[in-house]
């Protein structure tokens, strides 16, 4: 049986998932002040592109992060306020 890297992991996500709730999501972005009130984009957007939507957050283009972004979570953000919501207080 050949299994590719993303069917091998896709068992440690799905654990992952249960734990890293989007409340979880929320509360830390809270603390660490990322998020002061609620807004469309939140904590748990942010993990969803760094973690389960891009594994190349970096190097993909914020049209791209946006789009997939929004077929996940339903979030509708511009490349631009994408680009300012990844700041010191987001790494």
């Amino acid at each position: 049986m050949n299994l590719s890297i993303q069917e091998e992991l896709q068992p440690f996500v799905e654990e992952l998932q249960r734990y890293i709730t989007p409340e979880f999501l929320e509360e830390l972005a809270r603390e660490m002040k990322f998020v002061k009130r609620k807004r469309k984009f939140s904590g748990s957007d942010l993990a969803n592109i760094c973690i389960w939507i891009s594994q190349r957050v970096a190097s993909d283009p914020l049209v791209r992060l946006c789009s997939r972004l929004h077929a996940v979570t339903g979030t509708v953000l511009s490349p631009e306020g994408l680009n300012k919501r990844f700041n010191e207080k987001s790494v």
